[in-house]
Parts: structure tokens; sequence; C-alpha cells
């Protein structure tokens, strides 16, 4: 949606938590969005319409802390010195794993290799920003067989005991891609429904 609408409901999120970093903004406007089926293109659908009133509770949100956007960038090639207020400032350890695919972003996307058979595997981590001893449980995409690509989510339930605790879960893509797959994994608690958009695309290697 257009920037002054999402600005006008990232203000309304935050006068409910002040204490709210904006990864978490933006994941819980990511997380609760309507999907919007009469669009085809992935990069047109994004995660949807947005749902203000469903964002002030979005049960779990993902959290990006300032060090992993360090090491995401650093593995673009950035120049630190260019980035922080520290002109000395110098890679975190381990930025060279930091790919773009494995930053703590409120939805997955996958490039595998074209017409070939394939595994990969994606880490999420989810803060329960909701009640206490809350249980979500996953709801896994069924892919058409035709299309020779399924998805598998691993642990299928995330059992938390209190708030700001944080669980890791894995996405796991497998099969053989020609094209593009759009769809999405769905947490849920019972009350609350948290979208994960899942994009796969086929390119050549």
């Amino acid at each position: 949606m257009a920037a002054p609408h999402v600005a006008g409901v990232a203000a309304y999120i935050k006068s409910f938590h002040p204490d709210w970093s904006p990864s978490a903004i933006k994941s819980a406007i990511m997380t609760t969005a309507t999907e919007m089926h009469f669009l085809s293109d992935p990069e047109g659908i994004g995660s949807g319409h947005i749902n203000p009133v469903g964002a002030v509770d979005p049960g779990l949100v993902y959290e990006i802390e300032k060090q992993d956007y360090l090491s995401f960038l650093c593995n673009l090639q950035y120049n630190l010195g260019r980035i922080s207020s520290n002109r000395t400032a110098s890679c975190p350890e381990g930025s060279k794993e930091m790919s773009p695919s494995k930053l703590n972003y409120p939805a997955v996307i996958f490039i595998v290799p074209i017409r070939k058979s394939f595994q990969i595997a994606l880490n999420r981590t989810v803060t329960n920003v909701g009640p206490p001893n809350s249980i979500y449980k996953v709801l896994v995409p069924q892919i058409s067989s035709e299309l020779d690509v399924s998805i598998d989510v691993f642990l299928q339930a995330l059992r938390f005991k209190s708030i700001g605790e944080k669980q890791t879960f894995t996405v796991v893509a497998s099969g053989r891609l020609v094209d593009v797959i759009c769809t999405s994994i769905l947490w849920a608690d019972g009350q609350r429904k948290v979208k994960t958009p899942i994009t796969m695309y086929a390119a050549p290697q």
C-alpha cells in the first residue's frame, strides 16, 4: 500500500506499543495483512492488504537486531564506514554467512535452480508479544502435485511460557521448479493468525 498509509499504521501501532522496535512494527503489519487473490505478481501482492486493528495484536513478531542488519549489509559488500557513525567499525563475526535469505525477515524467499532437484532450509525466529502460555500450531500450504514442490515446517507447534520469549522454526522447501510459486505458512493460537509469505523463484545457477 502507499507509504503514507503504512506510516500512519506504524504510528498507530507505536501508540499502543511505544517500546516496539521498527522491525517488530513492520512484522506486525506484514504478518496480519489480508491476502489479495486478484493479483498474480508476487511483487505486486507483497504481504497483502494491511489491517491496522489486527497489527496492534499480532501475537508473534520477527525481530531484527542491529547486528543482524550490519552482518546483512557486510555480506552485500557495503562499506561499514559509510553505514556506522563509528568510522572504525568492523563487520561482525559470521557476516560472510549472513546471506539476504537468512535475515530474520517476516517472509521467506527461496531462490532455487531451475528444473533441478533441490532441498533448501531456512530458519526464522519469532518473539511472543501476545499472552503468556500460548501455543501456536502451523498450517502448511498444500501445493498442487503437478508443481512437484513441497514445503515442510519444523517445529509443528511453538509453545511460549512468557511474553518476550523467542522460538526458532525451520522452513524446508524441496522438489523441482520451473517458474515462481507464492504461498504462505500460518501460525495460529485459536485467536491470532500470523501469516508468513513464502516465495520460491527458479533461476539459472
